[in-house]
């Protein structure tokens, strides 16, 4: 007395098999849009100023000349950087276990003039204290972030790489709170 199996049986383990798989692969599909939405781009929040040379052609000499030409000489110019604005953006993130702390800063930096840019929870990485960054190149970022480190009681530093995308303009600053503000 030999039983076969069933239908049912045989194809109830390819099915779920099979989805297992499918759901692995979405799994892995999520994960790979999480990671391109918050990596970084580093090449797009650097600014430099180019160096340019230029060298003027030399005029044909005639062939009878009775004075001597001088020499050309090589002009070489620095290109300006962009003059910056006014520094009166914030980006405002917790990076502390207070609820809303970054809401309710950005609304007191807001009723002191300050524009507000991304609000929200800054994941990566622990601040000891309450931290402003800035692009180094821009002289009227650093005294911004100086003056809104001196108000929140933090410490204005060169901008990090691992700041989420959006805080990117070298006009803002970005304060990454690490405890309440008086």
């Amino acid at each position: 007395m030999t039983t076969e199996p069933s239908p049912n049986n045989e194809q109830r383990l390819p099915l779920r098999g099979m989805a297992m798989i499918l759901i692995a692969v979405a799994v892995l599909l999520a994960a790979w849009g999480v990671y391109s939405m918050t990596r970084e781009k580093a090449s797009d929040t650097t600014v430099t100023a180019e160096s340019t040379t230029t060298q003027m052609p030399r005029p044909q000499q005639p062939t009878t000349t009775t004075a001597a030409q001088p020499p050309q000489t090589v002009q070489q110019t620095t290109a300006a950087p962009a003059p910056h604005a006014e520094v009166k953006k914030v980006h405002v993130l917790n990076n502390s276990t207070i609820q809303g702390l970054a809401a309710g800063v950005a609304d007191k930096l807001k009723h002191e003039g300050w524009d507000l840019g991304e609000v929200g929870n800054f994941p990566d990485g622990a601040v000891p204290q309450n931290t402003v960054y800035f692009t180094p190149e821009n002289a009227a970022a650093e005294h911004a972030a100086r003056k809104l480190a001196e108000r929140v009681g933090g410490v204005a530093v060169p901008r990090a790489e691992n700041l989420p995308g959006g805080t990117e303009d070298p006009n803002t600053v970005v304060l990454v709170l690490a405890e309440e503000v008086n």
